[in-house]
């Protein structure tokens, strides 16, 4: 019996049971969009979905989930703010997409301390691609005096808010006495 933690995810063996692989969330919402448009909302309204009229052919149930921690950054300082959102049709529970051409608006809330060591001007929202964090297809501003970023997207997908810092990394010289 044993549970490790490892980036978002937390490994349980039970010695019946097997093991079960736990993904951490801070937040999980779902909720439906018609096809005249709607929004969803995070439960702390940090985060939300705009979807115009138009964006579906069919009712979708969205389910956004925030994770816990930010993972792979690289060079680029992570604000806590990673989120999954996916979509299914509800009639089909079949994964559902954006009509070609449509897209909907992202809006998160963040902190000063959220912020951290990130230079707020060059705040983003990227699109995990499968091995890399990407900004292609995406449009973000950001609010300084307000600490509101917003995009403009056409899928859905992992995604996160990065931004550039000021860190320098020293090399490690080590001598032998």
């Amino acid at each position: 019996y044993c549970v490790v933690v490892a980036g978002n995810y937390a490994y349980v063996a039970d010695r019946e049971g097997g093991l079960a692989i736990l993904r951490m969330l801070r937040d999980k919402v779902t909720g439906s969009i018609p096809t005249t448009g709607g929004a969803l909302l995070s439960t702390s309204g940090d985060a939300s979905f705009v979807f115009p009229n138009g964006a579906f052919t069919q009712t979708v149930t969205l389910t956004y989930r925030h994770l816990w921690t930010d993972e792979n950054t690289g060079a680029l300082a992570g604000i806590g703010h990673t989120l999954d959102l996916s979509g299914i049709y509800s009639d089909t529970g079949q994964s559902a997409h954006l009509v070609r051409g449509q897209a909907y608006t992202v809006t998160v809330r963040y902190s000063e301390a959220e912020k951290g060591p990130a230079i707020e001007a060059t705040l983003g929202f990227y699109w995990w691609d499968g091995s890399a964090w990407s900004q292609e297809g995406i449009t973000s501003t950001v609010d300084t005096a307000n600490n509101v970023i917003m995009a403009q997207v056409d899928h859905f997908s992992l995604f996160t808010v990065l931004g550039h810092t000021r860190r320098v990394y020293l090399p490690l010289v080590t001598k032998n006495y």
